[in-house]
């Protein structure tokens, strides 16, 4: 989407862009579905980040990871995903303490949620668990 000419004039900056871009989005007319892009666009660009660690802690991730910026929203949902096959209560030293096929079978899980989780949401938290040692699981 073009901006405007005097909106492009101050969005130099990246910051000043995704300002100016909200603004002409929020101007859209209302019907076909845009107004609920706009709003989830709005919505993404100004919310509040976490630093995420790739590979959960919990699950053999090791302290002193790259961590990624993620929005709030979409890290509260990643970890509910995780949490569907990989329960945090039990403790670390359960997930320590498993056996090699049923380590690898959570692992094979965990790469399967995240490959779909970056596919849905646009993330790349599947590389970045790489970066930080995770295994690859065939």
């Amino acid at each position: 989407m073009a901006l405007p000419e005097e909106v492009a004039a101050i969005a130099s900056d990246p910051i000043a862009e995704i300002a100016a871009a909200a603004l002409v989005a929020s101007t859209v007319p209302a019907g076909g579905g845009e107004d609920e892009e706009v709003d989830a666009l709005k919505e993404r660009e100004f919310e509040l980040t976490e630093r995420h660690h790739p590979w959960p802690k919990y699950l053999g991730g090791d302290e002193d990871q790259e961590l990624v910026e993620l929005p709030k929203s979409l890290h509260i949902e990643y970890h509910k995903g995780v949490q569907s096959f990989a329960r945090h209560n039990v403790g670390t030293s359960y997930y320590d303490n498993l056996g090699p096929e049923a380590k690898t079978e959570l692992f094979r899980e965990l790469t399967n949620f995240t490959k779909q989780f970056d596919s849905d949401h646009g993330t790349d938290l599947y590389l970045r668990m790489l970066r930080n040692g995770f295994p690859v699981i065939e």
